[in-house]
C-alpha cells in the first residue's frame, strides 16, 4: 500500500510554555532509564537523540509529536481495511514523505525521520500494540514482528513476552522523500488547509461538508484535537463545535459490513 504524509487532520492547542515543558519532559524521559549496564554505543546514541530533540524548533517538535500519532492511527486503520480485503498488502508499505529543499535542510529533515520519528514509533509499538480484529488475516506482517530486547523492556517498563509489530520498521520498509509536488501530497494539503480554515471560521459549511465523505468513520470526531499541555475539554461550547459535530458521521468504515459497528 502507498501512504502519503504531509498535512495533518489534527490540531494542536498548546501555548509556547506548554510545548517547551512537554519537550523538556520528553528529553529527560529518553535518558532517565540509562544505567552503567547499557552499552556505551547505546548511551551515546540516546544522548545524541536527546540533544537533537532539545535543538528542534518548536514548530518542528510539535510536528514530530503529531506525526507519530498520525502514523500510528494510519497504520491501525489501514490494517483493519487490508486484513479483510487484501491481506498481502500488509507485508509491503511505500511511504512518500513531503520533502524539504536543500536550502531549508533536506538532510536534517530525513535524519530527523530516521533518528527520531522511527525510534519513537518503535517504542510506541511495544507499549501500545496495534489491535487485531477477529477474522482478519495478518500473516504478511510477520516480517515486521520483533521480540523487544530485555533492555528495551526495562527502559519502557513493559513485560511483554511475545513478539510485537515494530512500527518503526514498517515505516522504514520503503520510504521516499519527495521535494517535488505530488498529487497525493498536494490533495492532502488542500483538504487539511480547508479544515483549518473551517475551524477558524474562514470557510463556510458547503466548503467542508463533503470532505467527511472520504474520511474514516469512528466513534469520536474525525478531526483529532491534541494538546501538549494540560488536558482540555474540546467538546465544550467552542466556536468550532459545529464543525466538529459535522465530522462525526458520513465517513467510511475500514471494516467489512458484517464487522461494522455504529
Amino acid at each position: 500500500m502507498e501512504i502519503n504524509t504531509n498535512g495533518f487532520v489534527r490540531c494542536s492547542y498548546s501555548t509556547p510554555d506548554d510545548i517547551e515543558h512537554h519537550r523538556k519532559m520528553q528529553a529527560l524521559g529518553i535518558v532517565k532509564n540509562l544505567t552503567d549496564q547499557h552499552h556505551p554505543t547505546l548511551v551515546e546514541q540516546v544522548h545524541a537523540m536527546k540533544q537533537q530533540l532539545e535543538g528542534m524548533a518548536a514548530q518542528q517538535y510539535v510536528q514530530a509529536c503529531l506525526m507519530v500519532k498520525l502514523i500510528a492511527n494510519v497504520l491501525q486503520h489501514a490494517r483493519l481495511y487490508y486484513s479483510f480485503r487484501r491481506p498481502a498488502e500488509l507485508g509491503k508499505y511505500r511511504w512518500i514523505i513531503d520533502g524539504k529543499s536543500a536550502s531549508i535542510g533536506a538532510d536534517r529533515w530525513e535524519t530527523w525521520w530516521s533518528n527520531f520519528v522511527c525510534p519513537i514509533l518503535e517504542s510506541r509499538s511495544i507499549k501500545h500494540p496495534l489491535g487485531l480484529i477477529e477474522g482478519g488475516r495478518y500473516e504478511a506482517e510477520a516480517k515486521f514482528s520483533v521480540e523487544p530486547s530485555d533492555w528495551k523492556k526495562a527502559a519502557l517498563q513493559v513485560s511483554c513476552q511475545d513478539a510485537t509489530l515494530d512500527l518503526g520498521r514498517m515505516v522504514r520498509d520503503r520510504i521516499r522523500f519527495s521535494p517535488k509536488p505530488l498529487f497525493g501530497l498536494e490533495a492532502v494539503d488542500v483538504m487539511t488547509n480547508a479544515i483549518r480554515r473551517s475551524l477558524i471560521g474562514n470557510l463556510q459549511r458547503p466548503g467542508w461538508i463533503k470532505i467527511r465523505n472520504i474520511m474514516i468513520h469512528r466513534s469520536e470526531h474525525y478531526i483529532a484535537l491534541t494538546t501538549l499541555g494540560p488536558e482540555i475539554n474540546f467538546a465544550g461550547a467552542r466556536p468550532y463545535k459545529h464543525v466538529l459535530d459535522d465530522f462525526t458521521r458520513g465517513g467510511r468504515t475500514m471494516l467489512p459490513e458484517h464487522h461494522q459497528w455504529s
